[in-house]
């Protein structure tokens, strides 16, 4: 979905796996849970809210100029996921991971991620290019 400003408002979850691109301002907002592994993008004001967890993961990129993504009571999670597959054979047992691209959040100026629990950034990536802010009601987790 592309245009020169895009709202998309969603009752329960909003799920991303393709493009969401605006040449402006991008807005989406979710009541329960906003999942991203494609690519939401903005020109200028990038605002994704969710009444529970934001969860950026599997190759996501989030994108825009000013970037402010909110979890109202859940988390903000920016996260590359790793699976694991564990054979056995006779005696032999061998465990095999696997991971995928890492997700990114990236602002060319400020960024501001606020989550009623925990911000959790696990081997992904957030840059602002001017000022990055995180707000947590717990825990702020950068691994």
């Amino acid at each position: 979905m592309a245009g020169n400003d895009v709202s998309l408002i969603a009752g329960q979850n909003l799920d991303n796996v393709g493009t969401l691109r605006a040449a402006n301002n991008l807005s989406a907002a979710a009541g329960n849970d906003l999942v991203n592994s494609g690519l939401i993008e903005a020109g200028n004001r990038l605002d994704l809210l969710a009444g529970n967890d934001l969860i950026n993961k599997s190759g996501g990129i989030i994108a825009g100029r000013d970037v402010t993504l909110t979890a109202l009571r859940g988390d903000v999670i920016n996260e590359r996921t790793v699976t694991s597959h564990q054979s056995a054979s006779g005696d032999a047992t061998w465990r095999q991971d696997f991971a995928d691209s890492a997700a990114r959040i990236e602002a060319a100026n400020d960024m501001s991620l606020q989550a009623g629990r925990d911000v959790k950034n696990t081997g992904s990536v957030l840059q602002a290019g001017r000022d990055l802010s995180i707000a947590a009601g717990r825990d702020v987790a950068i691994d």
